[in-house]
């Protein structure tokens, strides 16, 4: 950058006679043509002169690191002041040259050290940014399981009101003045049991179903009902790549993420905007990988930007945590950790990039599937008849309120039922009269004997009994226990509706049939 064509010439004639160096260089004789330049191509570093015709100073310095913060500038002045030296180096500059002692050999030496120092810096706010990303999701992880865990006992409470208000539902006619309220608190626990499962979204504990997703049929599906819900004084723009590779994902869940990311942007932009949605193949190399927490390779990548008010460091720093929300009422505060909770659970990573003003791009990069694991839609769960007879079934629960609500409940469809309140007792239970119960139906997670250690204590003595596993914790399953079997048929999520668990009871009573 300099206006004086006799000092661009004599800087052309130094650097070509750098030994072992070569330097292309792109001469701007003003500020102005050398933002041009700077927003078209990428340099390693700039000359500086700074007193150009249409800026001087040190506001010319500072001006070039707003176009190229990450470019070192060596600046040479005509002026050799030593307080100006301090000044430039203090504004940022990565060296001064006085003019009148330029050389090639100090000049290449400047250049060289300039890049040198600049790649130690970005090589130190890498690690630092790495480091910080690292401790965010260490610290999203914490809560997460915090989350999981109060989730546990929100299922359990759940559980209970469901199951009481099932119940009450079916004892009194549909004309009786409680039955709209209890209809009221029926529907309210499963809003908060949808709830409940957003809390284990975030925590990534959630049950899934990834299958192999094509991301661009999953955007254009949405893009119309997507392009009424931010409204028409936004643009809208869907730009899908060619021959896009299929992701490992939950579809449903997929939905779920670009919903709430595509609600976000809109209210970032009450006046207007433009918005859009690209997704594109990528194949990372180390740096870019770092940059992701991800593995180096092949992803897909899908952006979400906007042209909204941006956001500052620090609220980009808490975006991804559960309760908080700058929307105050309007918000619970949980629609990004869902977010973040379902792309990480899926093994991809997802990273935020805004300034204020600036708007706001959420990228995305997702595992690309090998095979597909597509399953089958679960059905429709209606109430199964009566048990023949009055089948005898040893309910074992360590919460009183769930055990006693379920040995409610199956009492009134014709179930003789023996209760126990943990492992040891329903096994003292089982060696009296063991070959009177039809069925074992026990919590997973208990004190002392678990629910897979009684399964396994009642097969190592000879039951033939079947076990219908129940737990609140969203990734409890008997194979998650060790040497545990399969319990994808062998196990019923709380909270559960009466139908469900009356037909979980059947199928285990007799699988045949079901």
């Amino acid at each position: 950058m300099e206006d004086n064509a006799g000092d661009v010439e004599l800087t052309r004639d130094y650097l070509s006679d750098v030994p072992g160096c070569s330097f292309s260089l792109t001469h701007a004789p003003t500020l102005h043509a050398a933002g041009e330049h700077l927003r078209r191509q990428a340099f390693d570093a700039v000359l500086l002169d700074l007193n150009l015709p249409d800026s001087s100073g040190m506001e010319t310095l500072r001006s070039v690191h707003g176009l190229a913060p990450d470019v070192p500038v060596v600046v040479l002045s005509g002026e050799d002041r030593p307080q100006l030296q301090v000044d430039v180096v203090r504004e940022g500059a990565q060296d001064f040259i006085g003019k009148g002692e330029s050389s090639a050999a100090l000049l290449a030496r400047s250049i060289r050290y300039a890049l040198e120092r600049q790649a130690s810096i970005r090589s130190l706010t890498a690690r630092t940014q790495l480091a910080e990303r690292v401790r965010h999701s260490q610290k999203l992880e914490a809560v997460g399981t915090l989350a999981g865990g109060v989730a546990h006992d929100f299922n359990n409470l759940l559980t209970v009101i469901i199951t009481c208000a099932d119940m009450a539902l079916e004892s009194i006619p549909a004309e009786a003045p409680a039955h709209d309220h209890l209809r009221e608190i029926h529907d309210a626990a499963l809003r908060a049991a949808s709830l409940t499962q957003q809390l284990l979204t975030f925590a990534r504990r959630g049950p899934s179903a990834p299958t192999a997703v094509d991301l661009n049929e999953v955007v254009l599906r949405m893009q119309r009902m997507l392009a009424r819900l931010i409204g028409e004084h936004i643009t809208f723009v869907v730009t899908p790549a060619d021959d896009l590779a299929p992701v490992l994902a939950d579809p449903d869940r997929v939905s779920q993420v670009i919903a709430n990311l595509v609600v976000n942007a809109r209210d970032a932009m009450p006046d207007g905007g433009r918005l859009e949605i690209e997704t594109a193949n990528v194949v990372l190399d180390d740096a870019d990988a770092t940059r992701y927490l991800v593995s180096p390779g092949p992803w897909v990548r899908l952006q979400v930007r906007d042209s909204g008010q941006g956001m500052s460091p620090e609220l980009q720093a808490r975006i991804f945590e559960p309760f908080f929300t700058t929307k105050h009422e309007k918000g619970t505060g949980l629609g990004l950790a869902m977010v973040h909770g379902i792309v990480t659970q899926a093994g991809g990573e997802i990273v935020v990039e805004s300034a204020p003003g600036a708007g706001t791009t959420f990228t995305m990069h997702w595992p690309v599937a090998t095979s597909g694991r597509d399953q089958a839609p679960a059905p429709a769960v209606g109430i199964p008849t009566r048990p023949a007879g009055h089948p005898r079934i040893l309910v074992v629960e360590d919460e009183d309120a769930v055990r006693h609500v379920v040995v409610q409940l199956l009492e009134a469809e014709g179930y003789t039922i023996v209760e126990a309140a943990d492992g040891a007792e329903a096994l003292r239970l089982w060696r009296e009269d063991g070959d009177g119960f039809a069925l074992v139906l026990t919590d997973l997670t208990m004190p002392g004997m678990s629910g897979w250690a009684l399964g396994q204590a009642l097969q190592q003595a000879g039951a033939e009994v079947p076990v219908l596993y129940m737990s609140g914790y969203p990734d409890d399953t008997p194979a998650a226990h060790e040497g545990g079997p399969d319990g994808a048929r062998a196990l019923v999520r709380k909270p559960f509706a009466r139908a469900e668990l009356l037909a979980s009871i059947r199928r285990a009573l007799d699988p045949l049939r079901s």
